[in-house]
């Protein structure tokens, strides 16, 4: 009777070994899917972040051009208001022979300078 007892102990000890193998390897399996799905949002979320340092440097940019461009766009204000078209003389050339007289308007020489590379870069056009 000991004999039997003692098979049947080993047999429910077996079946319990096994059995928790089984979870064992489970959840082996589990855990390497999940560590794939976690290396795939990291990459996900690598792919954000340079996208968004991509965007903020663009934006700095635009925002730095914005503000030359305002910048000469109000220095061409100030220049083009500096001028009065005549009525018989409302042509390019009449604009054109007014940059020499710019010096009566305008103190700064910078600004003049700035007015005669925008006339000559423009002129082209």
């Amino acid at each position: 009777m000991i004999a039997q007892e003692t098979a049947y102990t080993l047999e429910k000890t077996v079946e319990a070994a096994s059995e928790a193998i089984g979870l064992m390897e489970e959840i082996a399996g589990e855990a390497g899917e999940q560590a794939e799905a976690v290396s795939q949002v990291t990459q996900g979320i690598e792919q954000i972040s340079s996208v968004v340092q991509t965007n903020s440097a663009t934006a700095q940019q635009s925002a730095a051009a914005s503000e030359e461009l305002s910048g000469q766009a109000n220095m061409l204000k100030a220049l083009v208001g500096g001028f009065t078209l005549e009525q018989d003389h409302q042509d390019t050339s009449y604009l054109m022979s007014q940059t020499d007289r710019s010096s009566d308007y305008h103190h700064n020489a910078s600004a003049i300078s700035a007015t005669d590379d925008f006339y000559e870069e423009n002129s082209k056009y």
